[in-house]
C-alpha cells in the first residue's frame, strides 16, 4: 500500500475536442504531469473497465483512450541533457572572464555526462582562436592544447522526445557547420543589453540558449542573443554532477572504456 501520495488532492481538467484522443491529450497538458512523473518512476495505468459497457457510453475506458494515454506517458519519459562549463586560459577568454565576472566562460551542450557527443559554437581548432563556428567538441584534443583547463558538468531534465529532437538538431548543424559563425559583431550589443542577431551567427551561450528554449526545455527572460555563460550558471549551476580538471574527466572516460572492454572479454 502507498503511504505517501504524490498528489494529496484531486486535480481535474475538463476539455472539449473533436476526438476522444485529442480531448485526453488537451486535458493531460493542463495537469502538472512533469511534477507527477519523475525519472525512474513506475507508472501504473488502471483503465476504468468495471462495468459491461461500451466506450461510447462514457462509463468505461476504450482501447483508443488507453492507447493515447500510454503514448502520452511514454513521450514524457524523463531524460537528461548536459551543460559543460569550460575554463580555459588565453587573452580572449580573460576578457570574457572580466566582463561576466566568473571562472567559466564557455558553454557546451552534450548528450551525455562524459561529453562524448558534445557540441558548441567555439574554436574550430582548439589551438587556433581566430577561426570559430559550430563544432563537435573533442575533449582529448582540447586537453592536448589546454592541459590545465577546468570543466564543470551540470544536468538538465527534459523529456526523451525533447532530447532526441535536440540531438537531431545538433547533428544537422554539424553537417552544415561551416554555415555557422561566431557572433563577433554581437558582442558589444550584449554589453549594451540590446538584442542583436545575424542569421547563423551565435556565441557559445546564445546558440545553446536558443536550442533549449526552442524545444521547450527552459525559458529565458531575455532574447537568446543576450544570454551569457553566467545566465547558464545561475539557471543550472546547482545541478552539478562533475567539477574538476579536464584531465580528470578524460581519465574517468578511459577507465570506464577499459572496464567495458574487460566485461566484453569476460
Amino acid at each position: 500500500m502507498r503511504h505517501n501520495r504524490k498528489i494529496k488532492e484531486p486535480i481535474i481538467a475538463i476539455t472539449k475536442g473533436m476526438t476522444e484522443g485529442h480531448s485526453l491529450e488537451k486535458a493531460l497538458d493542463m495537469l502538472p504531469v512533469d511534477k507527477i512523473i519523475k525519472k525512474g518512476d513506475k507508472v501504473i495505468i488502471t483503465p476504468n473497465g468495471v462495468k459491461d459497457k461500451k466506450p461510447k457510453d462514457g462509463v468505461v475506458s476504450g482501447p483508443k483512450t488507453l492507447k493515447k494515454l500510454i503514448q502520452y506517458v511514454k513521450q514524457r519519459e524523463p531524460s537528461e541533457i548536459y551543460i559543460a562549463f569550460v575554463d580555459t586560459p588565453g587573452f580572449f577568454a580573460g576578457m570574457i572572464r572580466q566582463v561576466i565576472k566568473q571562472k567559466y566562460i564557455h558553454v557546451v551542450l552534450s548528450m551525455d555526462a562524459e561529453l562524448e557527443e558534445a557540441y558548441s559554437v567555439g574554436r574550430r581548432n582548439p589551438a587556433v582562436p581566430l577561426f570559430a563556428g559550430f563544432e563537435k567538441e573533442d575533449k582529448r584534443k582540447i586537453l592536448t592544447v589546454f592541459p590545465t583547463a577546468d570543466y564543470m558538468v551540470c544536468s538538465i531534465e527534459c523529456s526523451l522526445v525533447q532530447k532526441e529532437a535536440i540531438r537531431q538538431e545538433l547533428r544537422l548543424a554539424m553537417q552544415e557547420r561551416f554555415h555557422y559563425h561566431y557572433a563577433v559583431a554581437g558582442l558589444p550589443f550584449i554589453l549594451w543589453n540590446i538584442p542583436f542577431y545575424q542569421e547563423n551567427h551565435y556565441t557559445c551561450s546564445s546558440y545553446v540558449a536558443r536550442v533549449l528554449e526552442e524545444y521547450g526545455v527552459c525559458h529565458w527572460e531575455k532574447h537568446f542573443s543576450l544570454v551569457t555563460p553566467k545566465d547558464f550558471m545561475e539557471k543550472f549551476g546547482r545541478k552539478r554532477i562533475f567539477e574538476g580538471s579536464l584531465r580528470e574527466l578524460v581519465e574517468m572516460s578511459v577507465q570506464e572504456e577499459t572496464v567495458c572492454a574487460v566485461e566484453k572479454i569476460a
